[in-house]
Formats: structure tokens, sequence, C-alpha cells
């Protein structure tokens, strides 16, 4: 099974690619996105696109995971 990893960390990753591209333009133009869309992204104010994923190699998961308030017992 793959490391699930959050959006902070997607962030992380973004950060350090734009970082080898030089700056957001190189990488927002290789991967075929807007510079402006890319900052928004790495500020936190826009969430990552599939394409941008993409570019990182990464996809969106989704999953399940116990609700601790809920008193329900497995099984």
């Amino acid at each position: 099974m793959s490391e699930v990893i959050n959006v902070e960390a997607v962030r992380t990753v973004l950060r350090a690619a734009v970082e080898t591209a030089s700056s957001q333009q190189p990488f927002a133009q290789r991967a075929g996105l807007g510079q402006q869309f890319v900052s928004e992204v790495l500020r936190g104010t826009r969430p990552p696109s599939p394409r941008l994923l993409a570019a990182l190699g990464l996809v969106r998961v989704t999953g399940y995971a116990p609700d601790p308030a809920s008193r329900a017992r497995p099984g």
C-alpha cells in the first residue's frame, strides 16, 4: 500500500518542484497550468487540481476512518 499524504505535504512537494523549475512560471507552463493558480495552491487558497497532482506524480484518494465520537462497536 502506498503512503497517503495530506494537502500540506502536497504543498511541500509542490514547493520543491517549483524550486527545481527555478520559479512558479516555468513549473506552471510545463504542467499546463496558470502561474496564479500555482501561487494560490501554494498559499492554501485553492486546492490542488488533478492536473497539478499529475504533474507532481500524485493522485487524490478518498478513504474511510473510524469515527472517534461513535459508540458503535464493529462486527
